[in-house]
């Protein structure tokens, strides 16, 4: 109840905690009847969006969220919509028809909703009390008593509607007692008669076994009408999700569990072609300690990162586009995606005592309608104004990481929880020594950044001074800022930001500053946006496969490597092709592709050939930044080009990459991927970021720690693409994730490819997300993560 009314209140990373304890049901519900993980997980977010909208327009549940959210669920499947402008309408499955006028169904939905929250978890999902102490706030004991109250009010709300229903004359009395004959509790002589007119009645023995049993009638009656048809289905998932759970790393696991049962076999196979290497995704403090990629001489000249500069303009504003569910102010937002589908009966629950928040006010129109709720990493400081009326929360942070000698990009993200539209918002971010805005980016007069959301900046000194227009009540605003960091920059000294407006003042910390390892950002964006990758391997001891998938053959230990050429181009030496999917209409505002190769002797050449989709011949793309690392018998290098324009003109399909500078023998790998950040419509608002780096993990160097810091405020459904290059020969591997805890849940797997590895996954990222990298016996060469997060905001 408290996250439900925080939620009300505007807090958004309440509504996180809610996406984490029952996502996993959500998703063991969504894939008994939608085929396909992303189509799982665009059910899944689209769902809880759509709750969130209620909730914020003072309807949805105040206790019993997981009732709501799994019929939610169903109704966005069947009929694309979230439409439950009535929070007491149940959806009736239309096989189901006439279920919903059951005896104890009508005296379950007559219930208090705390009541039928126990009720549900405890009796139709078999969860146990500890289980559900963290969701009631009490004690396991407190659950019990509860869970029995709930019972007792049960089989009395059944009892008054059977009566209610005319029984005959001599039923009376064996009804006023047959919940005592029930529990036991009735005197013999008396339970002597029960017994004698139960065994001749058929209606009182109908109601004997109803009560006797409520769990199993709350499963197949009440569980059928929440769940639908799959309610077995979704009981086993469950079940075995929760077996999985009951570990000593139970906490840890709960993240894990949330990717789906497809995607975790991807997510072991990850782990099985990065030699040994243990993933995990945490939430921790980090300290500069780990190590640093080595960057040589032949590191090339940076390419502009246009999106992310003051003076450009990306080729798409994601901002600009109005969310599909946004209404105006009072009315209750709809998600939909098929207008013209039936609309099974609803049966309305009897009303109950609820509180009704006002509703928030919506965006403006042309404004985001969700952004990711800025959350200071330190407690803002604030003066100002009565709080009805514009209240800003301010948060700052680097994206991934700053690190020593390397580019990286800040967001400074700026959110009205008042009720009034601010006045003009100026920021001035203070930069720690050794931190700059980049030299391209302090010329001339001010110019739009990042989002061009109406954002002008200038520096003087250490100082980049932001300045916009209005922000509407309920609406946020995002500006990254391109820097570069110098090579001999103070560690830690984290960044500050100090906002204006309305008399107001708001100053906000970041928890993290320069450190000496990590992955920086490479491109960022806030809007319907989302990632994808593809790539293959260039050297194999195994057969490749000609179609440009990538081969799950194990690559023998010892092996030979040889170059692989599947394009029938006498031209090439080695080439191998991917298939990218791009979003339907959607524009690619970011690419980048990416080479490596590890070797005796290998040589870092910054040049590769590329063919696009649909075309004949292959071009000349060349690096713009190479890094060599030594691996511990070995050396190896990543080479990085901005082929965005490229992309942007072809589109998804078949490419081709060909002839990178390697060589071939037992112990060389090579491969390459393209890595796209692209304006997916269908999306919900989401910040998104490619990070890199070229780090070797293993060889006594210890586990890397990647921070994907700036991403998420709270607890948000993520997608990560990760890019790892493999090293030496590995054959057997695990991976892990883990959430808010250091302990982390993993499982041992074979197989993969020479060379490179690509793999999605999807997750739960918190604020303090951390990928660790760790491998346990081989090396290999951390590339690329790309992530999109979700905004409950």
């Amino acid at each position: 109840m408290e996250l439900l009314e925080a939620v009300r209140g505007g807090n958004a990373p309440a509504y996180g905690t809610l996406y984490q304890r029952h996502a996993v049901a959500a998703r063991s519900l969504a894939q008994q009847f939608i085929q396909g993980e992303e189509e799982v997980e665009d059910t899944l977010v689209e769902t809880f969006a759509g709750i969130l909208d209620l909730i914020r327009a003072g309807a949805g549940p105040v206790f019993a969220f997981r009732p709501h959210l799994l019929m939610a669920v169903r109704r966005y499947a069947a009929i694309g919509a979230v439409d439950l402008t009535d929070p007491d309408a149940v959806y009736v499955d239309p096989e189901l028809t006439g279920l919903e006028r059951a005896v104890l169904a009508r005296a379950f939905f007559s219930l208090p909703e705390r009541w039928r929250m126990v009720l549900w978890h405890a009796d139709v999902e078999s969860a146990r009390p500890g289980d559900l102490a963290p969701l009631l706030g009490m004690s396991a004991g407190g659950v019990t008593a509860l869970a029995d109250r709930a019972r007792e009010g049960l089989r009395q709300a059944y009892l008054q509607l059977h009566r209610e229903g005319g029984p005959g004359e001599e039923c009376g009395p064996i009804l006023s007692n047959i919940i005592k004959y029930v529990e036991g509790s009735l005197p013999k002589r008396e339970a002597h008669v029960v017994d004698g007119h139960v065994a001749e009645c058929i209606d009182c023995r109908a109601v004997f076994l109803e009560l006797a049993d409520v769990p199993q009638g709350l499963r197949v009656i009440v569980g059928q009408l929440v769940a639908g048809p799959h309610i077995d289905g979704y009981l086993a998932e469950l079940k075995r999700a929760s077996e999985t759970a009951s570990t000593p790393t139970r906490g840890a696991t709960a993240v894990f569990r949330r990717v789906p049962v497809p995607r975790r076999a991807l997510v072991l196979g990850v782990a099985a072609t990065v030699a040994a290497a243990a993933f995990i995704l945490i939430s921790e403090p980090l300290s500069d300690e780990g190590p640093a990629p080595r960057r040589g001489a032949d590191r090339l000249p940076a390419s502009p990162t246009p999106a992310v500069r003051p003076g450009t303009s990306p080729p798409v504003a994601p901002r600009a586009t109005p969310s599909p569910r946004k209404k105006p102010a009072g009315e209750v937002p709809v998600a939909r995606r098929s207008p013209e589908a039936r609309r099974p009966p609803e049966v309305r629950q009897p009303p109950e005592a609820r509180r009704s928040p006002e509703p928030r006010p919506s965006p403006e129109a042309g404004r985001p309608s969700r952004l990711s709720a800025p959350v200071a990493r330190r407690p803002a400081d604030r003066s100002g104004p009565d709080p009805l009326g514009s209240t800003l929360a301010a948060s700052i942070d680097p994206l991934g990481s700053l690190v020593r000698a390397r580019p990286g990009i800040i967001g400074v993200r700026l959110h009205n929880t008042g009720r009034t539209e601010t006045r003009n918002l100026q920021a001035a971010v203070s930069l720690p020594q050794g931190v700059a805005m980049t030299e391209a980016a302090t010329r001339g007069a001010a110019a739009p950044v990042g989002t061009v959301d109406g954002w002008a900046c200038r520096t003087a000194g250490k100082v980049v001074t932001c300045s916009r227009g209005a922000l509407a009540p309920g609406a946020a605003t995002t500006v990254f800022l391109r820097v570069t960091v110098a090579a001999d920059a103070p560690t830690g000294g984290g960044l500050a930001v100090r906002v204006r407006t309305d008399g107001q003042v708001v100053s906000a910390r970041s928890t993290t500053g320069v450190r000496t390892s990590g992955a920086t950002a490479r491109f960022a964006a806030d809007g319907r946006v989302t990632t994808r990758a593809a790539g293959n391997t260039l050297l194999s001891s195994s057969p490749v496969p000609s179609d440009c998938e990538a081969t799950t053959a194990h690559p023998a230990a010892g092996r030979l490597a040889v170059p692989v050429d599947l394009d029938q181009d006498s031209s090439t030496r080695s080439s191998s092709c991917a298939r990218l999917d791009l979003p339907a209409g959607g524009q690619v505002l970011w690419a980048g592709l990416y080479w490596s190769a590890t070797g005796h002797g290998t040589t870092p050449v910054g040049a590769v050939r590329v063919k696009a989709p649909g075309s004949a011949r292959y071009a000349t793309v060349h690096a713009s930044e190479v890094a060599g690392s030594d691996l511990p018998i070995q050396h190896g290098y990543q080479a990085f080009a901005d082929v965005t324009s490229l992309v942007r003109g072809a589109g998804g399909g078949r490419w081709w990459v060909a002839d990178p500078s390697m060589r071939w023998g037992t112990s060389q790998r090579a491969g390459w991927s393209l890595v796209v950040l692209a304006a997916d419509r269908s999306r919900p608002y989401s910040r998104a970021a490619v990070l890199d780096t070229a780090t070797v993990v293993g060889g006594g160097r210890g586990p890397l720690k990647v921070p994907l810091s700036g991403l998420a405020p709270a607890a948000v459904p993520a997608r990560i693409d990760l890019v790892v290059w493999k090293a030496d020969g590995a054959q057997d591997g695990s991976m892990a994730l883990a959430d808010h805890s250091s302990h982390a849940a993993g499982a041992n797997a074979a197989g993969g490819l020479r060379g490179v590895v690509v793999e999605t996954v999807h997750t739960v990222l918190g604020r303090h997300a951390v990928l660790r990298l760790r491998a346990r016996e081989n090396s290999l060469l951390f590339g690329v993560v790309a992530v999109s997060a979700r905004s409950w905001s």
